[in-house]
């Protein structure tokens, strides 16, 4: 267990530009402020954990640009970001579909679907293998625009204050004006992006394959800090209590400091992570190649327990009423008990194998989301699932004509679903 290096500091710029001086007293504070952090060795960065609060953002549009002062209310609504919240729970207030009636609608994409829906005042937001993010009317399927990058589109967009932000393979990471689509602002990375973002007052934290993960202004796109690992960051960031926790290809599990960067704590497993976690009663929960579902407190990263599955967990866990819920590569949903990690039940999602003689082994990549008593998720064998959240019992199935990796979106009495077949799935 490796806890916060205190030496590292914020550099002198950012300072200066957070302390926002307007009048000669205050801007004689934040020279004397810099001096210190000089003495300090403040200036310097690289390395993991670095620290850059320089805001510097030379792909940012003219017209949108600012500097990060006080924070605005992020604008979400509780379900407008990837797992239905900043937490990652993965659980939703709506009703649900606990009882099938059918196909509402479905929207068809050139290439696979692996961006979740994301839906914001009647639009469902999703990237697709066809390079562009989707906005189409939750009512009626139509399409109302869509936004073309260079590459596909993994990470599930996340959408506050009117802006619609999300990674594309291009490298970038893009906010777009919800209502027509246009760029408010891009940043390069240089490297894929399939992490999808967390919004949290104002401030955007995501993962990106260059090794950094980053915390930008929504407002203007500035970077406020970057912290470096040692391996690609697939993982999307979950925020509570003043902390952000992701997983890198490193192998490292770490929580940083929201508004400094600063790293609190990591811990190794020895193999990378591509599970989002999500967080609940002061610990956060998150499952590893190593094929085992942890439990960390959020506080010190002490193990709380750990859940052993047969194979690498790339789903995240959903929680809900003292239940964790995590599907793994083993073709298993399992439940567990979210104090202890107990197994309570656990449900083989295979039934696709049997039906069709292309498939010859299922797995879970799609992270459950629930409501009420109904859990959703999807699995490579093409099969949407709903178990009954108490017991693990099937209550109905939907079958897709390709493997399943996307987490299910609840939203009122429906829930929206991509397959790899290529289409956005709406069931009622």
């Amino acid at each position: 267990m490796t806890f916060n290096n205190p030496a590292r500091f914020i550099s002198n710029v950012g300072v200066l530009n957070h302390l926002k001086a307007r009048n000669v007293k205050e801007i004689v504070i934040a020279f004397a402020i810099m001096a210190v952090l000089s003495a300090c060795g403040g200036g310097g960065g690289g390395g993991a954990g670095s620290v850059d609060l320089s805001n510097k953002n030379p792909d940012v549009e003219e017209s949108g640009a600012k500097q990060l002062s006080e924070a605005p209310d992020s604008g979400a609504s509780a379900e407008a970001m990837f797992r239905g919240n900043a937490s990652h729970t993965g659980s939703y207030e709506d009703p649900g579909v606990p009882s099938l009636n059918g196909l509402k609608w479905k929207f068809a994409v050139s290439g696979r679907i692996r961006s979740s829906a994301t839906i914001y005042e009647g639009y469902a937001y999703f990237g697709g293998q066809d390079f562009a993010l989707h906005c189409v009317d939750i009512e009626t399927g139509e399409e109302k625009w869509n936004f073309t990058t260079d590459s596909q589109i993994v990470s599930t967009p996340a959408v506050a204050s009117g802006k619609v932000v999300f990674g594309s393979n291009d490298g970038h990471i893009y906010a777009l004006n919800a209502d027509d689509g246009k760029v408010a602002w891009k940043h390069l990375t240089g490297n894929p992006v399939n992490s999808s973002p967390a919004i949290v007052d104002g401030v955007i934290y995501i993962g990106s394959h260059d090794t950094r993960a980053y915390a930008m202004d929504l407002e203007s796109g500035s970077v406020i800090w970057q912290f470096n690992t040692e391996g690609r960051i697939e993982s999307s960031p979950a925020v509570g209590g003043g902390t952000v926790f992701f997983g890198s290809d490193d192998g490292n599990f770490f929580a940083v400091d929201t508004k400094t960067g600063i790293e609190q704590w990591r811990y190794d497993t020895g193999v990378g992570f591509a599970s989002s976690p999500a967080l609940s009663d002061g610990n956060v929960y998150v499952g590893s190649g190593d094929m085992n579902l942890y439990a960390f407190n959020q506080e010190t990263g002490e193990i709380v327990w750990k859940f052993q599955t047969n194979n690498r967990i790339d789903a995240s866990p959903a929680i809900h009423a003292g239940v964790i819920y995590i599907g793994s590569r083993d073709a298993h949903m399992y439940a567990l008990d979210l104090a202890s990690g107990t197994e309570i039940w656990k449900f083989k999602a295979d039934k696709g194998v049997a039906d069709d003689p292309f498939i010859t082994k299922s797995s879970i990549k799609s992270s459950a989301s629930l409501s009420g008593s109904t859990l959703y998720f999807g699995a490579i064998d093409k099969v949407i699932y709903a178990l009954d959240v108490t017991t693990g019992t099937e209550l109905w199935t939907y079958t897709t004509l390709g493997g399943v990796e996307t987490s299910p979106t609840i939203h009122g009495n429906k829930v929206y679903v991509g397959s790899n077949d290529g289409h956005m799935y709406v069931l009622e």
